[in-house]
């Protein structure tokens, strides 16, 4: 499958330049970003009120449950932020486990393929999975899906050497049965119906399951021991409601229609990762050419089996979204390995990366460039609050036609979302109060000031773009005052 040149990357050098790599990659515009995503904001906003609270058991987004997703990644979030001592509306310490989890698939990846063909093809492997674009966009982004990648990576890891070899070491057998547990806690049954998935189309290929080498009859009861580690915390009737309300109102929806304007044809998934896999999108029928020249090699197969069952499946699913693939990408990354190391050139230009990899670590360890721009026009939450903080500082605070996650993480958990004529009521009734409103509910809420004897007073206004809403928004800083 992998010709085998000179490793001159293996070793210490080897994993040092993945690491500097997945730092340059990674690390830059992590606290500069603002909370870009709907679900990275309400990941960070329940996971501030956990450690606000010391609630660590039940997971809410103000004084509503949050239960469509399961409480390993908000757990994993709170013991970064814990760990840094950061105030608690800094975006970076919630994002700090993403970049981990992909830093450790990309090692765990690496690792595997490097022992099981050789440190080249597991540089290739570990290069190509940490430059995906997905990869550096989710590295950024405080939620659960970069967590499951690193928990994936592990359990294809843990497969392909119990396909690959006669034994699998203890760290790796114990590794695997965790990962897939841990891979529950974060995300739900997704890593479990993978791995199903893949064992069935190995066993109709090859009538063989190679799991004896993992041990499942210890492993699945470690599996399970670590699933239980939510409901012994929130006990047992809080977590079966909770992952009956996931089922319902998360899972159910995605698999029967395309939840919250996110449907698509079959297909659309393939069509996605030239994007999502960019710029190795561009090797992918050179990978899928050599996949199929070297279709009996157990390492394809099980790449293969990894891929292709689970694939199909999301292609069927109404629902689709970029990132739903992204515990596939370890396999991908070696099938393009597998490909690029057929052909000389690529194989010189992988060893240049190394050294690449390694001098660019060195600069960003000497030289504090790499700041990214604040993004004024996507900043629109932090600079509401900072607003809002200049003209009533302490006051919750109060707004309308602009609900979007990101504010509450950032201006507090009592931030109140209301109508115009709630609005109205509330400054009319606290002398000093103010509210934001969004520019085209401003005569709605001037003409309900005016049936309670107010007059609206403008202070100061707030414009950028909503990315949610994919248009351009103007929040308008107003206070009550009697009319002369």
């Amino acid at each position: 499958m992998f010709s085998r040149p000179l490793d001159v990357a293996s070793g210490g050098l080897f994993y040092a330049a993945l690491t500097l790599l997945c730092a340059v990659l990674y690390l830059p515009g992590l606290a500069q970003l603002p909370p870009v995503d709907r679900d990275e904001a309400r990941f960070m906003q329940a996971t501030k009120q956990m450690i606000e609270t010391g609630d660590y058991a039940h997971i809410r987004f103000q004084a509503d449950p949050r239960d469509k997703k399961p409480i390993g990644a908000y757990w994993a979030q709170a013991a970064s932020v814990n760990v840094m001592g950061q105030t608690l509306t800094e975006p970076w310490p919630y994002r700090i486990p993403s970049v981990l989890g992909v830093w450790l698939a990309v090692m765990v990846t690496a690792w595997a393929v490097g022992g099981a063909v050789s440190g080249t093809a597991g540089f290739a492997a570990g290069a190509i999975l940490a430059t995906t674009l997905l990869t550096t966009v989710e590295a950024h982004l405080a939620k659960a899906d970069a967590l499951l990648l690193a928990m994936s990576a592990i359990v294809f890891a843990g497969l392909l050497r119990a396909a690959t070899a006669q034994t699998v070491k203890p760290v790796l057998r114990y590794a695997f049965w965790i990962a897939l547990g841990v891979g529950v806690l974060i995300k739900g049954p997704i890593l479990p119906v993978v791995l199903v998935l893949a064992l069935t189309a190995l066993f109709i290929a090859d009538k063989n399951l190679p799991l004896n080498a993992l041990q499942p009859v210890v492993g699945v009861p470690l599996a399970l021991l670590v699933m239980l580690a939510w409901p012994i915390v929130t006990g047992l009737d809080e977590a079966i409601r909770a992952a009956q309300t996931a089922f319902l109102q998360d899972l159910w929806p995605k698999l029967t229609g395309g939840q919250e304007s996110h449907g698509a044809w079959p297909g659309a998934h393939l069509l996605m990762s030239l994007g999502t896999l960019w710029p190795w999108s561009l090797a992918l029928p050179l990978a899928a050419l050599a996949a199929w020249r070297e279709r009996a090699s157990p390492i394809v197969r099980v790449c293969t089996a990894w891929i292709v069952p689970f694939w199909l499946v999301l292609e069927l699913i109404p629902t689709k979204l970029p990132h739903y693939t992204l515990p596939l990408f370890p396999a991908i990354a070696v099938l393009i390995a597998s490909a690029l190391s057929q052909w000389r050139p690529a194989r010189v230009a992988m060893t240049g990366l190394a050294g690449l990899g390694v001098a660019l670590g060195l600069l960003l360890a000497a030289v504090p460039l790499f700041n990214l721009p604040r993004w004024d026009d996507l900043n629109l939450s932090t600079r509401l609050a900072e607003t809002l903080a200049r003209h009533a500082p302490g006051r919750p605070a109060i707004l309308v036609g602009y609900g979007e996650p990101s504010a509450v993480f950032l201006l507090g958990t009592d931030t109140l979302t209301t109508n115009p004529e709630h609005a109205a009521s509330l400054l009319a009734a606290s002398p000093g109060a103010i509210t934001a409103v969004e520019e085209s509910a401003l005569p709605a809420l001037a003409e309900f000031m005016a049936g309670v004897g107010k007059n609206i007073v403008r202070l100061d206004a707030v414009s950028g773009y909503n990315y949610s809403r994919g248009r351009p928004v103007t929040l308008v800083v107003v206070t009550a005052a009697a009319p002369p």
